[in-house]
């Protein structure tokens, strides 16, 4: 009885933590698997016992075994945690708020600029690569189409703004 008392309440603290989250015995308890077998509750019929009971009752009485007593005390705890995170947050629009906002977004800038930066070497590499390509074709006729086509991405680059990223070189003397 006590293993399905036990599994009934981790259900509820996953289903609402915000009701759990001051039980501190609770919440050490959820920390690992033998405090968990050991925490006792007597107005929910929960008895400690060792962890190898635990494991063994619960592998005889539910249907997911043990695995799924620890996967919902995991759930548990991190629930427990979320809300704690929540009551923990600054209140919107404060000055702390904004300045965590803030320090949120400058995070996210220097991500992008980290990405912009790497996405600028590859295009340059691609139009060396292209250049490259265009030099070493075996017909005038593919040259002047492959100049065709570079000329144009570097004309789609110019019109997004990217005149930076337009490499453009003499790749052949027109006669």
């Amino acid at each position: 009885m006590s293993t399905q008392s036990l599994n009934k309440t981790l259900l509820e603290v996953i289903d609402k933590p915000e009701i759990w989250s001051e039980n501190h015995d609770l919440i050490d308890s959820l920390k690992s698997q033998s405090k968990l077998a050991k925490w006792v509750s007597l107005e929910r019929n929960i008895t400690g016992c060792s962890l190898n009971t635990l494991k063994s009752s619960a592998d005889k009485i539910l249907n997911d075994g043990f695995s799924g007593i620890d996967l919902r005390r995991i759930g548990a705890l991190e629930a427990i945690e979320q809300e704690v995170a929540k009551k923990l947050r600054p209140k919107p629009g404060t000055r702390i708020a904004l300045e965590a906002k803030a320090k949120e977004q400058a995070v996210k800038i220097s991500a992008l600029e980290a990405r912009n930066m790497t996405l600028t070497f590859f295009i340059r590499e691609l139009q060396s690569i292209a250049e490259n390509a265009i030099l070493s074709s075996a017909s005038k006729e593919s040259a002047v189409r492959h100049k065709r086509n570079l000329d144009v991405v570097h004309a789609k680059l110019s019109a997004c703004g990217e005149d930076s990223l337009v490499v453009i070189a003499e790749l052949f003397n027109e006669e």
